[in-house]
């Protein structure tokens, strides 16, 4: 069974090398006013983090530092993420680090049922404070590395949800963690602690620092600008000796070539090479200036509305040197920089959307829906091409805008998925508004 998830933790399913729990232990205890450079990742470890982590489970609990210890823009707080946690420190000066809440991220604003209470016994326990049932190899973990102080209270009960294995497992959400459990590991091994650290941590503060250099103290970091979403950024290749004006364009545009390199007054073949490979306008020819360049009109690839989209290049071979020169540049169909749209058309979503609107089976889908009452909960279904419904045991609330965008939902196709139509379905609890997205699964 497919499961419909936030999607905050589409980052987990890249993150596939999660280390069993207690399977590694932690570093010597260290001096806290030490400095070390961690070469596994690339990254430094000081002062209270250093400290916190040698003496609260070290490897086994937090994994490697994946940042430096940085300022957060919106919080002031001094920050620094591990494989599976978030230190943090009230200020630079600040002695007392506190654990980030994680396991909140990751849940985000779903509502999970909570249990009625039981008696607590050695293999189970009750919270009152969440109401929520921990219980046998869980407990055993919760208990063992840290309790309350590493991994806060319980979100939830155990539930099952899909992995990085494309497995379903048996998963459980607290304030600062979310523990797993994976049965076909050797005993003692089964229970693994995600790796929400990597899931969350900011990717451009992840890249590795040189050993020997550590920043003189906490990294200041500029809020991020806003972006717009759904924006698609085709990355062309980099050229070689050559430029392509415009870089890219609609069908009816024309595209000249400007090459240099090769030998002054020799011929130049030039040609274009569509996206599937083929070879367009091998019969024409320049000649190289005195400066070994060509360049101007004549040189020319115009398009219509029959021209294949995507990446196209340029290609100059001088006839005598044999020197070659490549420039590249992109058809597109609609606004620049999105996706074209979705094959074979589809019908009109209704305020929801889907993101792509087309793939192969195995490709992740995400969804958004709008149109509810402020924070009434909304229910999400997918109906797949056959009529199948895959339905959650949660709901999210909509925002004070009526919309539940923000919780970034969806859902993971498999290669068996049946191909064509699918649908997104989001129902108001209360108004009974239903709000549809439209995708396709394509071979």
């Amino acid at each position: 069974m497919h499961s419909l998830l936030t999607r905050r933790l589409i980052w987990r399913l890249l993150a596939v090398i999660a280390l069993a729990a207690g399977a590694v232990a932690a570093a010597p205890a260290r001096a806290a006013t030490d400095t070390a450079y961690i070469s596994a990742t690339g990254h430094y470890v000081r002062g209270a983090f250093r400290d916190f982590w040698d003496k609260n489970g070290g490897l086994a609990n937090f994994g490697y530092p994946l940042t430096e210890e940085y300022v957060d823009p919106q919080t002031g707080r001094i920050y620094q993420y591990f494989e599976r946690a978030r230190f943090e420190r009230a200020s630079a000066t600040a002695a007392t680090v506190e654990l980030g809440l994680l396991g909140r991220d990751a849940a985000g604003d779903r509502v999970f049922a909570t249990a009625q209470p039981v008696a607590s016994t050695k293999q189970r326990r009750y919270f009152a404070e969440t109401k929520h049932v921990v219980q046998y190899g869980f407990k055993e973990t919760w208990e063992s590395r840290g309790g309350l102080k590493i991994f806060g209270y319980p979100l939830s009960d155990e539930l099952d949800e899909q992995l990085a294995d494309g497995q379903t497992h048996t998963v459980q959400y607290f304030e600062r963690a979310r523990f797993e459990y994976w049965p076909d590991r050797p005993a003692g091994q089964r229970v693994l602690l995600a790796l929400l650290g990597r899931q969350f941590a900011p990717k451009d503060l992840t890249p590795p620092l040189a050993p020997g250099a550590p920043p003189a103290g906490p990294i200041t970091v500029k809020p991020a600008a806003p972006s717009a979403p759904g924006l698609v950024r085709p990355l062309l290749p980099p050229s070689t000796n050559a430029r392509v004006l415009p870089q890219a364009g609609l069908p009816g545009s024309t595209f000249t070539l400007a090459a240099q390199g090769f030998q002054a007054g020799e011929k130049v073949g030039v040609w274009v090479n569509a996206p599937d490979g083929a070879i367009y306008g091998a019969s024409f020819q320049a000649t190289a200036d005195t400066a070994g360049s060509i360049s101007g009109a004549a040189i020319g690839f115009p398009t219509d509305a029959k021209t294949p989209l995507g990446v196209w290049s340029f290609v100059a071979q001088g006839v005598d040197s044999k020197r070659v020169a490549v420039g590249y540049f992109l058809v597109i169909g609609d606004a620049i920089g999105r996706l074209p749209p979705a094959k074979p058309p589809v019908p009109a979503n209704t305020d929801a959307r889907a993101e792509p609107g087309a793939g192969p089976a195995g490709t992740i889908f995400f969804f958004d829906a709008s149109g509810f009452k402020p924070g009434e909960e909304v229910a999400p279904t997918i109906v797949a091409s056959d009529g199948t419904k895959v339905t959650v045991g949660y709901t999210v609330k909509a925002d004070d805008k009526g919309a539940i965008g923000y919780a970034g939902l969806y859902y993971v196709t498999e290669p068996t998925s049946p191909l064509g139509l699918w649908r997104f379905e989001a129902k108001g609890k209360d108004s009974g508004k239903l709000s549809v997205a439209y995708f396709v699964l394509t071979p």
